[in-house]
């Protein structure tokens, strides 16, 4: 059924997947497959890596810097294990920059339904940090779709991907 309305032509809606490769990254997929077979939705499945000029000293992580091509083809693989069974149309995009601003520019371009994330990875000893720092949380103020947040409790890290405890930041 085509998606219009007096004419014009309503956007496909979109569901908005933002992974990083660690933890969460299955649970994000099949999250977020849920959600678009439910509004018969695309989902677009985003990493956002920090160029080196971004990397901040204390989360020094450069050497584990990938560029757009090699996101890709590093996710593929997770994306295709997720979402293999679903019915759902996908795209995965591999850009660079901010995390949370990045997945609120790519949600207004998009006019996402919603966004899928995971919930914070790693050790946690300042949960008052956590709550301001996380990327869900910034999503939360920069635009105004719903951000599911994906439990990360008792899920397996993903092979061939840093994690926090590698000294990676992904919360800003």
């Amino acid at each position: 059924m085509p998606n219009r309305v007096g004419g014009y032509r309503a956007p496909q809606p979109t569901v908005l997947a933002g992974v990083d490769g660690g933890t969460s990254t299955l649970a994000v997929l099949r999250a977020s497959a849920s959600y678009a077979e439910l509004l018969r939705a695309t989902i677009v499945v985003v990493n956002v890596t920090r160029p080196p000029a971004l990397v901040v000293p204390e989360t020094a992580f450069l050497h584990h810097y990938c560029s757009p091509g090699e996101v890709e083809a590093r996710l593929l693989p997770l994306v295709v294990e997720a979402l293999y069974d679903r019915r759902v149309p996908w795209k995965l995009l591999a850009v660079t920059g901010r995390p949370a601003r990045a997945l609120a520019e790519l949600a207004e371009r998009y006019e996402v339904r919603a966004i899928v994330v995971g919930a914070h990875s790693g050790r946690v000893r300042n949960r008052a940090r956590l709550l301001t720092t996380s990327v869900a949380h910034r999503l939360t103020l920069l635009q105004g779709a719903p951000v599911i947040v994906v439990p990360t409790t008792h899920l397996q890290h993903t092979p061939g991907w840093p994690t926090h405890e590698d000294g990676i930041s992904d919360n800003q």
